[in-house]
């Protein structure tokens, strides 16, 4: 444990309309997926970024792989988070742990946030890619985003195993929405990205 790994105490139980519930969900967790600490160091340890990057992290949530990937590469860093409760906690996060003005988060929609291109030599989104719309377009999105030779984290969804059309209609999903492992992977590599690795949560 790192000493600022501690549990995320600060509640928003009053977040307004559409994020009032996942913002009550996620009270007392720092990181919001299905990620621990230990895991997501091991994989911003695998980046070989030069001092002086830049990292995006679109729907970054508190903030915590945010601050990590700087505390861990340097550099600066934006974030894109449309829940102000969120977007609260990630600037509190970053203002007790890194430079100042070393990270902006822009608190808004994605389709919002007018990016620049090709401009991230690091791109993450390990639970937000239906702010690009799914998992082609998320590929399609970070390869406009981060420069040539650059590197994203990015946490994608995948079947296990074909879903039952019972399951499915129990929450309205469809089983185009996501694909298996090894196809989610050869996504990837057919749009231009080689696979570091792949860590399975």
């Amino acid at each position: 444990m790192t000493p600022h790994s501690g549990p995320d105490r600060t509640a928003h139980p009053s977040a307004p309309g559409p994020f009032r519930f996942t913002t009550i969900a996620h009270t007392g967790r720092a990181l919001l997926g299905p990620l621990s600490e230990a895991s997501v160091d091991a994989l911003l340890a695998r980046i070989p970024i030069a001092a002086g990057g830049r990292v995006l992290d679109v729907g970054c949530g508190k903030g915590e792989i945010l601050v990590r990937a700087l505390e861990r590469l340097g550099g600066t860093g934006v974030g894109v988070e449309p829940n102000p409760a969120f977007a609260a906690e990630a600037r509190d996060r970053a203002a007790r742990r890194l430079a100042p003005d070393s990270l902006r988060i822009i608190e808004a929609r994605f389709e919002d946030a007018d990016l620049p291109a090709h401009a991230f030599t690091l791109g993450i989104c390990t639970g937000s890619l239906h702010a690009f719309g799914d998992w082609r377009a998320t590929l399609e999105g970070m390869s406009r985003l981060v420069r040539p030779a650059g590197w994203a984290l990015l946490g994608p969804g995948y079947w296990k195993q074909t879903p039952a059309s019972d399951y499915l209609g129990s929450f309205g999903g469809r089983e185009d929405e996501l694909h298996s492992l090894p196809a989610t992977l050869s996504m990837a590599s057919s749009h231009g990205w080689h696979i570091e690795t792949c860590h399975e949560s």
